[in-house]
């Protein structure tokens, strides 16, 4: 029986379903500096900025849109690990967990934001302010973020610790990856 492991084919694919991952990774933290950026600058310049806060997540759905792409880039390497399971055992989580935290990244930029609305949840009323700037509007008949805030919420509330965990979790599989192969060429 021909083992997925010994095949050359099987691990150049793995490789680069690996460096895919790590280049989505990349995409994903320069859209979260991008949104984090322009969500301090929508609300430090409102009302000139309100424009950057509407569509679905802020910035008329793009970096929503790029974080759904960026979930999908990682398909192959959730693929290849999940194939290469019953081979390399439990050698296989690091990349597993890799390539589902892009779509955690999405989900809490794209809905989990809403959940942790401070105005939504009546931490905030109608009438806060700060820096003469209104903090909550009304939307149809309830209460959320104004537009300003609104692409500040989604960069920062849960994203930031989820995408945080993300390079976290990418720096210490590429610290992995290269002790390993430091040790092998130390021998």
């Amino acid at each position: 029986m021909l083992s997925l492991t010994s095949n050359t084919t099987w691990t150049r694919a793995g490789e680069a379903a690996w460096r895919l991952a790590l280049f989505s990774g990349l995409i994903t933290l320069a859209v979260q500096a991008v949104t984090l950026t322009l969500g301090l600058a929508a609300f430090l310049a409102a009302p000139r900025l309100d424009d950057l806060g509407k569509g679905f997540g802020g910035l008329g759905g793009i970096p929503a849109l790029v974080l759904l792409a960026v979930s999908v880039l990682n398909l192959p390497l959730l693929l290849h690990g999940l194939a290469s399971l019953p081979a390399g055992g439990r050698k296989q989580a690091p990349r597993l967990l890799l390539a589902t935290f892009p779509l955690a990244v999405f989900v809490s930029y794209a809905f989990l934001a809403h959940l942790f609305d401070p105005c939504g949840r009546g931490l905030l009323s109608s009438g806060s302010y700060f820096l003469g700037q209104p903090l909550c509007s009304y939307w149809g008949s309830h209460l959320e973020t104004s537009s300003r805030l609104h692409l500040l919420q989604h960069a920062v509330n849960p994203t930031l610790a989820v995408v945080g965990a993300y390079a976290l979790a990418i720096r210490i599989a590429t610290l992995g990856r290269t002790g390993l192969s430091l040790l092998r060429n130390v021998s």
